[in-house]
């Protein structure tokens, strides 16, 4: 899901040339910061449940997912959103709602070059991913913002 906006150049471009995501993942790309995201009308989120309506109404995946069980990843190409223990990504991955789901999300800047062919994170360039409320993989970002 691109939540980007043409005006957003590269991270725009980056998100609409995505087509390899597998079957059992949700990517989202957005603006953030470790305490929220911005939704596709521009409003941020803060809640666990404000991006759980949104993905019930514009997610088959998540759908599917809730109705039949099964795995799940939820991939957040939102900058910061995985930087700490206090992340937005981690409060998700303990709210029930999001019990079982793999969460991924950015331990700094998600950066992309201005053709959109390239991204990466910057900082530490990591990703972290949290599960059932713990961090599984990656390491915290420590420096400030």
């Amino acid at each position: 899901m691109n939540w980007f906006n043409m005006g957003d150049g590269g991270l725009y471009l980056v998100a609409e040339n995505d087509k390899k995501i597998q079957n059992n993942t949700i990517r989202i790309f957005a603006h953030g910061y470790p305490d929220g995201m911005k939704g596709p009308n521009g409003k941020m989120i803060h809640q666990p449940d404000e991006l759980l309506e949104l993905l019930e109404k514009y997610s088959p995946t998540w759908n599917a997912f809730k109705q039949k069980g099964g795995s799940i990843i939820l991939d957040l190409r939102v900058c910061n959103i995985g930087r700490s223990e206090y992340s937005f990504a981690h409060r998700l991955s303990q709210d029930p709602a999001f019990k079982n789901v793999v969460i991924i999300g950015p331990a700094d800047y998600y950066i992309a070059s201005p053709d959109g062919k390239r991204a990466h994170v910057g900082g530490p360039g990591n990703y972290n991913i949290f599960l059932n409320g713990k961090l599984v993989r990656g390491t915290y970002n420590k420096k400030k913002l």
